[in-house]
């Protein structure tokens, strides 16, 4: 089941008003009966695509027609984890981290151009293990961001860290600035700079937004400290 609500954060960026709109998705999901008594969840690694035809544009969120099959259920695409970052690439989809099975923080990197059949770009590139991070393009590089270091239970942190790529090997740390520490935040690449909304630590939430346009200097500006929206985390952003 999925719950969808939305809002629109006008604010002025130099000479421009800038205009993001922020879907907020909340899946709930559900546990699997072999694991009902065990108080345990189950990570999968299934890919989702809709078989809806036609233009859908003006049509409800989720018209009628609309059905989801799994592209591959019969064995894992990806090794198993949870809270990993996408992004598309030089029209790639790119799996980037992400906590896997055992509860360990993922640092690998995956691409596919089919959503089917996946590649191991690098096993252990140089940015640090984190999950629930954000993730970007902007130009010609892939940027990650922030997330949460350590294991799901044991010495948990979280980061603002900044890495960067061109060719998804070499990796590039930026400077920190601007933005505290946080996870599960939201990430886009809008006009040429990056905004970063919202997040949360390890006891509260956020609903500040920061923008830069170098990353890599930490040369983050301060939009918004308290937006109209409510301290979140772990949402959906898009810009349209």
């Amino acid at each position: 089941r999925s719950i969808f609500s939305g809002f629109q954060l006008r604010t002025m960026a130099a000479l421009d008003t800038l205009t993001v709109t922020i879907t907020i998705a909340v899946l709930v999901l559900s546990l699997l009966p072999s694991c009902l008594g065990q108080g345990s969840w189950r990570l999968s690694s299934m890919v989702w695509n809709d078989t809806s035809s036609g233009d859908t544009r003006g049509a409800p969120l989720l018209p009628a027609n609309y059905t989801w099959f799994s592209l591959d259920d019969s064995f894992p695409i990806v090794p198993i984890r949870m809270n990993p970052c996408m992004v598309v690439f030089y029209r790639e989809l790119m799996a980037l981290g992400g906590l896997s099975a055992s509860g360990r923080p993922l640092s690998d990197v995956w691409r596919s151009k089919d959503a089917l059949t996946w590649t191991n770009v690098h096993a252990s590139p140089s940015f640090s293990s984190r999950y629930a991070s954000g993730c970007a393009v902007l130009g010609d590089q892939v940027f990650i961001a922030a997330g949460m270091r350590g294991g799901w239970n044991i010495h948990r942190q979280p980061t603002r860290s900044v890495w960067a790529t061109r060719d998804l090997h070499a990796w590039r740390r930026g400077r920190n600035g601007g933005f505290s520490s946080r996870a599960n935040i939201g990430l886009v690449a809008f006009k040429g700079e990056f905004w970063v909304i919202g997040g949360r630590g390890f006891h509260m939430a956020y609903n500040d937004v920061w923008r830069t346009a170098d990353p890599l200097q930490g040369k983050w500006i301060e939009v918004v400290r308290n937006a109209a929206f409510k301290p979140r985390g772990a949402m959906g952003i898009t810009v349209f």
